[in-house]
């Protein structure tokens, strides 16, 4: 009888083993039961998280595209602003500026494309000599990239959209290329420096042949120079930049060049002895609410608030430009990418001058540039062609209130705008003078036009 007690509770403990180790449930216990009523088997992956945590979570900056501070950084102001710039450069995010002074002490040399958020800082390098700055630059926004590609193996004809080249080249859609002669006096006789060439935006490729996505602006012989321009996109916004003033060192307060699509958006540019805003071979740039004023001394027969050379495609829209020789001067130089300005347009600005040059001078290889509902202080200069004056207030204040100079064509069209003369000038045209010295219709204006003037 014990050994049959004892086999029987040795299969008790069995089966209690075996039920212990069981985890089916086999009593159907629920969370109810246990006082859990709230509890189910969700894996961690699919927890919920609670309002509270997502509010918290929604809250935390994006370290990927969270804007930098140069306030992260240690050093100087200027060499903060370096760190932060390069950090901007590498990871594609915004630089967010407080609402103070920067102190520069030598050119703060800027990446091509990068978004700066000014919040109304200040950048200010006039406590510093001008000598100081390397070139005479306080700002320079590095240049974007210029890629040689093969000539053009045929002729290109005005008004088409197709450019063929010797050889198949890199480009996708959107890409801008540059199409240059090179050569001396080859848009204008008027100085060697007027070279033919405009930007062009890719459509397509197809081998050797580029489709554009607009119209070609002029006929070219085969063998141009084609190039492509690449950079990223530059923004600069709600800042202001300090230059020093020197009678002995030309300083330029802020330059861009060879950029795409560049936007200057509330930007207030102050001194600079040579120019305060220059840009440089610069396609689709939109300068929008700026302000730029010179030193205010005409030192070096230069002299520019803003200066916009061999660009195409620009907006200049609002904004308050003064100088001591002029306010907006479109020109450009003699390098080999020294294409023609064309398609600017400039409205709703002021500018103004305090020498007897005009505020405006429009250089003689300029096409398509329109000035229009504008205030045009001591007058305009207009060169090249098929430019327009519009619907402004311009005065002319011991000077002409419209000059007309170094034309390749006379298709320009004065309409709309009311003259504001001071004393006049016996010797010419107090309103309109084409021609001026002799430097205006001559040899060197090879096409004619019509030239309408309207109230």
């Amino acid at each position: 009888a014990l050994q049959t007690e004892a086999a029987s509770t040795g299969d008790d403990v069995a089966a209690l083993q075996t039920e212990d180790s069981r985890t089916d449930n086999p009593h159907t216990v629920t969370q109810t039961q246990v006082g859990l009523p709230n509890v189910d088997n969700t894996s961690d992956v699919n927890k919920p998280v609670s309002a509270a945590a997502q509010t918290a979570l929604d809250g935390k900056a994006n370290l990927a595209t969270a804007p930098i501070s140069p306030e992260d950084y240690s050093g100087t102001d200027q060499q903060k602003l370096v760190a932060a710039l390069a950090e901007a450069s590498s990871s594609g995010r915004p630089v967010d500026l407080q609402a103070k002074t920067y102190t520069l002490t030598e050119r703060l040399d800027a990446p091509s494309g990068v978004v700066i958020n000014g919040n109304g800082a200040t950048l200010d390098g006039s406590a510093t000599a001008a000598s100081g700055f390397t070139d005479g630059l306080v700002v320079q926004f590095q240049p974007g990239v210029v890629t040689d590609l093969a000539d053009t193996s045929s002729p290109i004809t005005k008004g088409t959209q197709t450019v063929v080249l010797a050889s198949a080249p890199s480009l996708v859609q959107g890409d801008i290329i540059i199409i240059a002669d090179g050569a001396d006096f080859s848009y204008s006789g008027h100085k060697a420096s007027y070279k033919a060439g405009e930007f062009a935006v890719v459509q397509s490729v197809s081998g050797n042949t580029i489709t554009t996505l607009g119209r070609l602006y002029a006929d070219y012989a085969a063998g141009m120079k084609v190039a492509k321009q690449s950079s990223g996109r530059l923004v600069v916004r709600d800042l202001t930049i300090i230059a020093p003033s020197s009678p002995t060192t030309g300083t330029f307060a802020v330059e861009v060049s060879h950029s795409n699509y560049p936007l200057f958006e509330n930007v207030a540019v102050t001194g600079g002895s040579h120019t305060s805003m220059t840009f440089r071979k610069v396609y689709g740039a939109a300068i929008v609410n700026c302000s730029a004023t010179e030193d205010g001394s005409n030192d070096y027969g230069t002299d520019y608030a803003l200066s916009l050379g061999n660009s195409q495609s620009v907006r200049i829209t609002g904004g308050v430009y003064r100088a001591s020789r002029h306010a907006i001067a479109i020109g450009g130089n003699a390098d080999l990418w020294a294409v023609v300005n064309r398609d600017i347009i400039i409205s709703g600005v002021l500018t103004d001058s305090n020498s007897t040059l005009q505020s405006i001078d429009c250089h003689g290889n300029s096409e398509h540039v329109r000035f229009t509902d504008s205030v045009l202080k001591n007058g305009v200069k207009l060169s090249g062609n098929y430019n327009s004056v519009t619907n402004n207030r311009i005065s002319g204040i011991g000077t002409v209130a419209i000059l007309i100079a170094e034309a390749s064509g006379i298709d320009y069209m004065i309409n709309g705008n009311v003259f504001e003369l001071g004393s006049m000038i016996t010797s010419r045209g107090a309103a309109i003078d084409l021609g001026g010295n002799g430097g205006g219709l001559t040899a060197d204006t090879p096409s004619g036009g019509t030239m309408q003037i309207l109230d």
